[in-house]
């Protein structure tokens, strides 16, 4: 008896857990989780071309994938459409190669100094408002991508992982990526 009892109960929360959709349990709507993203990244509503917002359900979550422009930098974010928490955020500058016409090499001219990975560091890490000492696991290397150097600066604050791509010339960050685990 008991056993067909357990059983019934798995079923029916197994039926429950498939029957609702992640519609049905989302809290805010589709703009307000756009207004909370374009706040987010101090973005003026008419400056932003929206390419797409999709709900999901991941990791037992409801929530919102939003990817817009500004620009030529890409947006990425994933919001909670239960509460409106963005758990993840990506910006990434594309590089215009329409009036580029030198070919794309993996070296770096030689008059072209790099800034270093102490200098990549100190500016992802100034972007995420951290000091070396909050962090762990903090990591600094170099790599070409896209045809130019780059430095990838990773590291984690409590539960929270930082991914910098910053343009080994300029300093200037080319991608970043905080995803909350």
């Amino acid at each position: 008896m008991k056993k067909s009892t357990i059983l019934a109960s798995m079923s029916l929360g197994f039926a429950l857990m498939f029957a609702i959709s992640p519609n049905a349990m989302a809290q805010i709507s589709p703009e307000q989780a756009k207004q909370i993203v374009l706040q987010h990244a101090g973005v003026n509503p008419n400056e932003a071309g929206f390419v797409q917002i999709k709900q999901d359900f991941d990791n037992g979550i409801s929530e919102y994938e939003i990817e817009f422009w500004k620009g030529n930098t890409e947006y990425d974010y994933t919001v909670n459409a239960a509460n409106g928490q963005i758990i993840a955020h990506k910006q990434e500058v594309k590089q215009n190669y329409i009036n580029n016409t030198a070919p794309m090499t993996q070296q770096m001219p030689a008059q072209q100094a790099l800034i270093g990975n102490q200098k990549a560091t100190e500016i992802a890490l100034k972007h995420a408002g951290l000091s070396a000492n909050q962090t762990r696991r903090l990591n600094c290397y170099q790599e070409f991508d896209d045809g130019r150097a780059v430095y990838k600066v990773e590291f984690w604050k409590e539960y929270t992982e930082y991914d910098y791509e910053i343009d080994a010339a300029t300093g200037a960050i080319i991608e970043f990526d905080i995803e909350q685990n």
